[in-house]
């Protein structure tokens, strides 16, 4: 019931809280759905810590994001199409539903001196572009962009 109602309130929900149920869905077996969530979550949650530097969510999104990945790092050992397809499906919903920053911030004043309004949409293009980077580093790596640089260091040539 938690996930549908996530579901249905993605535009309004915090991306600590879509994350979180990525990595609940993991831990319950729900792999492949898990990636979905994390990824949207991802996206959005760089958005925002990128505009609201004061905001106190950054570090809490900076803690997902290092967990989030770890997540995606492992699960990639076997399946690095199905993250192709989850970053993909992600990518496509954030673009056709794109958050309002200022449902977001916790006082008008959190910082607007960082990243004006009017550049907000470029912005949140440029957020996304890491992410379509990275779907193409999926396709022509594969499963190597998620190895950690010491075995990337000892493989055989």
């Amino acid at each position: 019931m938690a996930y549908k109602y996530i579901a249905d309130s993605i535009f309004t929900i915090e991306p600590d809280i879509l994350m979180m149920a990525g990595m609940m869905l993991y831990s319950k077996g729900y792999k492949d759905s898990s990636m979905y969530w994390l990824f949207l979550g991802e996206i959005r949650a760089r958005f925002l810590a990128s505009l609201y530097n004061e905001n106190s969510n950054t570090a809490l999104y900076s803690s997902f994001h290092a967990i989030a990945m770890g997540i995606v790092k492992e699960y990639a050992k076997n399946n690095v199409q199905v993250i192709y397809i989850k970053l993909n499906q992600a990518l496509e919903n954030d673009s056709l539903n794109p958050l309002n920053p200022l449902e977001f911030l916790d006082s008008l004043s959190d910082t607007s001196q960082y990243i004006p309004r009017q550049e907000w949409k470029q912005h949140y293009y440029n957020v996304r572009q890491t992410y379509y980077h990275l779907e193409q580093e999926i396709l022509q790596n594969g499963n190597s962009i998620f190895e950690d640089d010491n075995k990337k260091k000892t493989k055989p040539k």
